[in-house]
């Protein structure tokens, strides 16, 4: 996808249509970990697409996302406005990151 692409997706809100299956048997999960990079200081739109999709009322979300500059802030800040029900730990940016550091994370 292009920058340009992405970008008409932000100006018009647009909620891409994803092209994979559905997670079968999603109500089994407890706990979601996330990636994605950021877009336009947030998440991209195919990540708001993803948690439409999908109900994660009692889930733990673990964010985390590549960036050239910005944090995973606002993008955390979306996902806890799509999923008001979960649990959304704060993110993490993982451009470089050690085993310590996701541990450290998880816990």
């Amino acid at each position: 996808m292009t920058i340009l692409e992405s970008r008409k997706e932000f100006k018009k809100d647009e909620h891409p249509k994803l092209s994979s299956p559905k997670i079968q048997d999603f109500a089994k999960y407890d706990k979601i970990i996330l990636g994605f990079p950021v877009w336009f200081f947030t998440c991209p739109m195919c990540i708001v697409s993803f948690l439409e999709q999908y109900d994660f009322t009692g889930k733990e979300i673990y964010p985390f996302c590549t960036s050239g500059g910005s944090s995973c802030d606002k993008a955390t800040q979306k996902i806890r406005e799509l999923c008001p029900g979960a649990k959304v730990h704060d993110g993490i940016k993982a451009n470089t990151i050690d085993s310590t550091k996701i541990h450290t994370w998880l816990e």
